[in-house]
């Protein structure tokens, strides 16, 4: 297999991988609704453990959100969680289209 062949691969599967594994990290965070606090995410970190359960079990201490909401609001609460997701979920998806790709071109080559 020439370099070329090697470095086409790479550039095809990084454009069939890159989409799917930020499409497929954020997948079960866009289904789901969750409750948040009612207040802006850095005042609520800066409370203290007993005050911010005092203030979640207080009426109108949290709200639902989902869909798109959600997921900022999960990337600004835990980014480098879902930029670890996406890196495992990039990494297994460019080796697999790689390996594809490269038996593809052994077949193609066999064929002829």
């Amino acid at each position: 297999m020439k370099v070329t062949d090697i470095a086409v691969s790479a550039v095809v599967a990084l454009i069939l991988a890159f989409p799917s594994a930020i499409l497929f990290s954020f997948a079960p965070v866009y289904s789901d609704i969750v409750l948040v606090p009612n207040m802006p995410l850095e005042q609520y970190r800066s409370l203290s453990e007993d005050e911010a359960m005092e203030f979640n079990s207080a009426p109108g201490g949290l709200r639902e959100i989902g869909g798109i909401e959600k997921v900022a609001y999960m990337l600004r609460a835990q980014p480098l969680l879902y930029v670890k997701k996406s890196a495992a979920m990039f990494v297994a998806l460019f080796l697999s289209v790689i390996v594809s790709l490269f038996l593809l071109s052994k077949l193609k080559k066999h064929n002829k």
